[in-house]
């Protein structure tokens, strides 16, 4: 919130499980739907799915976040975060910008290069001349206040 206030045009909206799916979907449906959705893959995929109307704001999302990328995977969320890539794509609006991919993951083996290239803006998989899209930070300091 502290970061977004800076940019009064640009909303945020966290979307995960144990809270209402009623807030997530009027927030969605309404006419300050977020620019960026942060999201648990099973709700994400319970509002692309879930007939509540909710699937065509996804159409204007701008930025998909993948938090512990490597985490999702190990815990076997493969699958739905690739329903929910799927989903952004298929709610695209032609007009609309392609959406920013921001994963974050603690390691980056071969499964989180995989997840991280099937959710690049693109369809189809990168070539080796591609990989530059990848952005890799193989550390971020911080300092002191």
């Amino acid at each position: 919130e502290a970061l977004l206030s800076h940019m009064p045009r640009v909303s945020c909206r966290c979307a995960v499980g144990g809270t209402s799916v009623h807030g997530d979907v009027a927030a969605l449906r309404g006419s300050l739907c977020p620019g960026i959705l942060v999201g648990t893959p099973g709700r994400l995929n319970d509002l692309l799915s879930g007939g509540h109307g909710a699937a065509a704001a996804f159409g204007r999302v701008a930025c998909l976040v993948l938090d512990e990328a490597d985490q999702l995977l190990a815990l076997g969320f493969r699958r739905p975060v690739e329903a929910v890539v799927a989903s952004l794509r298929r709610a695209a609006h032609p007009a609309a910008p392609p959406w920013q991919t921001l994963l974050f993951s603690a390691t980056l083996r071969g499964d989180v290069r995989s997840l991280a290239a099937a959710a690049r803006r693109g369809c189809a998989p990168p070539t080796a001349a591609e990989d530059d899209d990848l952005l890799v930070a193989d550390a971020i300091g911080a300092e002191a206040p």
